[in-house]
């Protein structure tokens, strides 16, 4: 996953500044995504399975509280 690399890649100030500009691009244009479906990160292996799901349309959005 893209994600592994980006971890190791990147600095823990800018992963940071990274998290913090996706949550507000998708906070501020919701409407403009199509959830496939909603998990909390204790589900992440369940997001993860959905979101390779074969004919699987929209997002699989993973929402940490």
């Amino acid at each position: 996953m893209t994600i592994n690399r980006w971890v190791a890649t990147t600095s823990p100030e800018q992963r940071d500044w990274d998290v913090t500009t996706a949550v507000a691009i998708a906070e501020a244009l919701g409407n403009a995504f199509v959830v496939a479906g909603r998990y909390p990160v204790a589900d992440i292996a369940a997001a993860a399975d959905h979101a390779v799901r074969p004919g699987k349309t929209g997002t699989v959005l993973v929402e940490f509280d």
